[in-house]
């Protein structure tokens, strides 16, 4: 033991070294700040895998989302032209056609504004079909088509009113004006053939028009004269416009 020393109890480093006894390791109580430390990174590591992770979910059912939504827009509008256009013609269908017209007839005579209605059949159409097959009777259609909306203004409506007639609504317009349009309808389609494979075939229409309130009293009357127009064009034997 040394002497001459205070000593400071069990841990005096005088008394053991007299006594030859080990030094006391000191305690480590950094070591377990470290490894808590080291704990809590692995935690908030593992934290932020998670959020990266539940982001990515978040983005990928997003665009997923969006997907069903462009789908179900597409559906839609594709639902909504197959009520107002006709596949093969791009015309109006009879159905939307009837429901402009009944509203041009209302507001004409709500306004007292003219209005013109025409009737136009391809003359022979079933022969051709018969002749030739029902894929060249279907490029006549489309020929036709395209000649009644190349002859027309953008407010006047052209229709497949069946399956082989077409209509055309034509407001703010007389029977005059309706009559050169008509003339110009049935010249292109005669100037026009029908190309099909090695085919080249000549057509022709009949057409018959009306008008209101020159003509027609009303929609009923308007349709009937249209039609008994067109019923004496195709009498005539065809390529001819007849006025009701």
């Amino acid at each position: 033991m040394v002497k001459d020393h205070i000593c400071t109890g069990p841990t005096c480093p005088f008394c053991r070294a007299g006594a030859n006894l080990p030094p006391k390791p000191a305690p480590a109580p950094k070591r377990r700040a470290a490894s808590r430390r080291i704990g809590q990174s692995d935690t908030h590591h593992n934290i932020e895998i998670q959020v990266l992770e539940r982001v990515k979910e978040l983005e990928q059912r997003a665009i997923l989302n969006n997907l069903e939504h462009k789908e179900e827009t597409v559906k839609s509008e594709e639902v909504e032209r197959a009520a107002f256009y006709d596949n093969l013609t791009n015309l109006y269908t009879s159905r939307a056609f009837a429901k402009e017209l009944e509203f041009e007839v209302k507001r004409a005579k709500r306004y007292k504004r003219p209005i013109c209605l025409c009737f136009i059949v391809i003359d022979d159409l079933q022969e051709i079909g018969s002749k030739y097959g029902a894929m060249t009777m279907d490029v006549t259609l489309k020929v036709v088509a395209s000649a009644i909306q190349s002859s027309i203004r953008e407010i006047d409506i052209a229709a497949r009113y069946t399956s082989d007639h077409f209509a055309i609504l034509m407001p703010e317009t007389t029977e005059a004006g309706a009559s050169t349009v008509a003339e110009r309808i049935r010249q292109r389609i005669k100037k026009q053939p029908v190309v099909h494979g090695r085919l080249n075939i000549a057509i022709t229409a009949s057409i018959g028009l009306t008008a209101f309130p020159s003509q027609a009293k009303d929609l009923v009357d308007l349709k009937e004269r249209a039609t008994s127009a067109l019923e004496r064009a195709i009498a005539e034997g065809g390529d001819k416009i007849q006025r009701g």
